[in-house]
């Protein structure tokens, strides 16, 4: 015979493997998601015991954040407001020590981190702009309607009004604000594309405005294509022409472009090296919006720029956080 926590275990791995339970009549059996829920409230019944004993309380919520995605934190967070009448993100701020920042963020919708970031860095007197290329640019179609839509709810303003109003004019500007409002969508004739990037680059002068309009349009297998045509007709990669054509903060926006439409995880890694060159929010926000989608790929997209694993290990009192977030 079963005893009743034997039963309820069998139970809970039943439903947890969407199956029928063999011991409860049908009406009886818990709903996944329901049971699910159940879990995340439990975890921030858990939660809350941390927050309130203050003992090694980073490293606890650190397992959480570890355990669980995105979406599951965000929900945790949800029923912990919900239950105690207070913010998670607010408790860790008092409870957590020096890690208080990354934690918090942890436990926010992604898009509304994304969009809360980039309000930040427009918004600053001397915006970190490498940062803020960062934060655009790793953005798919998908992304960008997502940022929007709650950078709107927040802030009552679209993006490109956003970054308009918060950037030099410059060509990494033109770029960015084209990124938001169009789509990458566009299967391009391969050939024909390699010649017009070409054309923009020939002479003494650039042709920003056709970089901008080519790099903003064409889908990442289609621009895939195109790199390989230029490859082949002009001896060079495209790569080499952008570094070539800009400098500075330009160089870095139109190499990223570049990077993210060849291969999103090498743009991600792309943003990461600058992150630990330069030892800033950059490597955080980074982790904190790719590292779900990217952890599988990430290492492998990172090898030609080094190790990825040594660059984090530079970084201070984030790197346990930073490394396991990205399954090192």
């Amino acid at each position: 015979m079963y005893s009743n926590n034997q039963l309820n275990l069998d139970i809970i791995q039943n439903e947890c493997q969407n199956a029928p339970n063999p011991f409860l009549p049908t009406e009886f059996t818990t709903n996944k998601d329901e049971l699910n829920r159940q879990l995340l409230s439990v975890r921030a019944d858990q939660l809350k015991t941390v927050v309130e004993s203050n003992v090694n309380s980073d490293q606890q919520i650190l397992q959480t954040v570890y355990q669980y995605t995105n979406s599951e934190r965000v929900q945790i967070a949800s029923e912990y407001q919900a239950k105690y009448v207070s913010s998670l993100a607010s408790d860790i701020k008092k409870s957590a020590s020096t890690l208080s920042f990354i934690l918090e963020s942890a436990f926010q919708d992604r898009y509304l981190f994304w969009a809360q970031q980039i309000h930040g860095i427009a918004n600053n007197s001397k915006p970190n702009e490498k940062f803020l290329i960062s934060l655009v640019l790793l953005m798919s179609d998908t992304d960008v309607v997502q940022v929007n839509t709650h950078y709107k709810t927040l802030y009552n303003m679209d993006l490109k009004k956003a970054i308009s109003q918060g950037t030099p004019d410059s060509d990494w500007a033109q770029l960015l604000q084209t990124w938001v409002i169009c789509e990458n969508d566009k299967e391009m004739e391969p050939e024909a594309t390699a010649d017009h990037f070409y054309q923009a680059a020939k002479g003494f002068g650039t042709d920003v405005n056709m970089f901008v309009h080519l790099l903003c349009s064409c889908t990442g297998s289609c621009f895939k294509l195109v790199c390989e045509a230029y490859q082949k007709k002009y001896k060079k990669s495209l790569y080499k022409v952008i570094e070539k054509e800009f400098k500075g903060t330009n160089e870095f926006a139109f190499l990223l472009a570049h990077e993210f439409l060849v291969n999103p995880a090498e743009g991600v890694a792309f943003a990461l090296k600058q992150g630990c060159r330069e030892q800033n929010m950059m490597l955080i926000a980074t982790t904190l919006i790719h590292s779900e989608k990217y952890i599988e790929t990430i290492k492998m997209a990172y090898t030609r720029l080094g190790d990825l694993q040594q660059d984090i290990a530079k970084y201070g009192k984030y790197v346990e956080i930073v490394s396991k977030m990205w399954g090192l």
